[in-house]
């Protein structure tokens, strides 16, 4: 079996004050990312299957979700 790894994931604060949270993103691709954790702080350690090496990130308020970041593959 495969030994997950940890991921040490960070962002820059959204400017909105109206921010409450922010949802993670992880997949294998870019295109192919699913919501794994929300937060209220701008960093995340995850440990997860080597296989999964990309993330994005959304901010969220009372209005909704914002697009999701341009995201980043280790």
């Amino acid at each position: 079996s495969t030994q997950p790894v940890t991921v040490y994931y960070a962002w820059t604060a959204h400017p909105d004050q109206t921010v409450t949270k922010y949802r993670v993103y992880a997949g294998k691709t870019l295109d192919q990312v699913n919501p794994i954790t929300e937060t209220e702080k701008t960093a995340v350690v995850l440990s997860l299957n080597p296989e999964i090496v990309c993330f994005r990130v959304t901010a969220l308020n009372q209005d909704g979700e914002s697009p999701k970041s341009e995201g980043v593959c280790l």
